[in-house]
């Protein structure tokens, strides 16, 4: 053979083991108290490793969390924990079978030493439920599929004073409108049934010395409906006595659902805070 020849030469390099890193946080993540040896199984969850989060810098101590792995490990368990497992029996990620759970302790700073480690690369995996807290901001972005699927996000509600308009409140102004609308045609319908009547307290009927007039009928309406009285004018034909009957009825009706409608508009149940973005709830 020449000594010009070239060779290639197949070297094969084994993958590197995953690290998978979490945070204390029950009911996500719980660690068992006792110590275990690394020889013998748990008998409820996965063997795991603890850190302090107060005494790493992963920008400097890069071995820090593979020396931990000569430390007599722990138990972990909870609902990241049977996530795993079922990852892992499910056989659709084979490394995971090598993988070395790291559990920060429930400690200061233990979210910004999580948010740490995946920004170095000292981790891969992470299988903590994270705050979304203002600092944790800069460090991570949700991905669309998570931050628009089925999750509730809990946001302190933005205190704001009453406004003039809190009492309309109770119902929508289309129905505003229509109570508007049905009044002025019963003032209306009130003054035709008075003016037209032989018996309507007009100039014209039996010589009275008082006119039921548009006023009086707007005076008596609109006491009826909010359940006012007022010393006013009473009609005295028989069909607009009738009519005042039906409407003193639905303003029975009015009042009621009005008051059930402002009782669980004050209770405030059914507030709603809506975001466009992950910035609107921070």
């Amino acid at each position: 053979e020449g000594k010009n020849d070239c060779r290639f030469v197949h070297i094969d390099t084994p993958l590197q083991k995953p690290v998978i890193v979490g945070v204390v946080e029950p009911p996500y993540i719980f660690m068992s108290d006792d110590q275990t040896s690394s020889e013998f199984h748990c008998n409820y969850g996965i063997h795991c490793y603890q850190i302090d989060p107060s005494s790493i810098n992963f920008t400097i101590d890069a071995p820090f969390i593979h020396s931990k792995m000569n430390t007599t490990p722990h138990c972990c368990y909870g609902i990241s924990i049977n996530l795993l497992l079922r990852i892992d029996d499910s056989k659709l990620v084979t490394t995971l079978k090598a993988t070395k759970l790291f559990v920060f302790m429930d400690k200061p700073n233990k979210w910004l030493a999580l948010t740490q480690a995946l920004q170095h690369s000292r981790a891969q995996v992470s299988i903590s439920a994270i705050p979304y807290e203002s600092f944790l901001a800069r460090s991570i972005d949700l991905s669309p599929p998570f931050y628009h699927s089925s999750y509730v996000i809990l946001t302190v509600p933005t205190p704001t004073g009453p406004s003039l308009g809190a009492f309309l409140q109770p119902f929508s102004w289309t129905t505003w409108c229509m109570i508007f609308l049905v009044l002025n045609a019963t003032v209306l319908f009130e003054i035709f049934f008075e003016w037209h009547s032989p018996y309507g307290l007009t100039p014209k009927g039996r010589r009275r010395h008082k006119v039921f007039s548009l006023a009086s009928a707007l005076t008596l309406s609109w006491s009826i409906v909010f359940s006012h009285t007022f010393k006013t004018k009473s009609p005295k034909c028989w069909s607009n006595r009738f009519l005042g009957n039906v409407w003193g009825g639905f303003g029975i009706v009015f009042i009621a659902i009005y008051t059930a409608k402002l009782a669980a508009f004050m209770v405030d149940t059914a507030r709603t805070d809506t975001a466009n973005n992950i910035h609107g709830i921070i």
